[in-house]
């Protein structure tokens, strides 16, 4: 399930991009790794904050700056 719902999405949308020319070619998998869990921890920081809101454009913020630096 998880190949299909998560790992394997995260997977799929980094070959597609990279295919693109709109990341840098490198291995899909390690990278798609650490983005899952950095958006696992995203979503854990926004849920558990006082103001998920402020938490939620904070954040958000932070994730498109990461991915835009790929």
């Amino acid at each position: 399930m998880d190949a299909v719902h998560g790992l394997g999405l995260v997977t799929e949308a980094l070959e597609h991009v990279m295919e693109a020319g709109l990341v840098e070619r490198q291995p899909p998998q390690p990278l798609a790794h650490l983005l899952l869990a950095a958006l696992n921890e995203a979503a854990m920081l926004v849920a558990n904050d006082e103001d998920p809101a402020a938490a939620r454009v904070l954040v958000g913020t932070t994730v498109e700056r990461l991915l835009s630096r790929l």
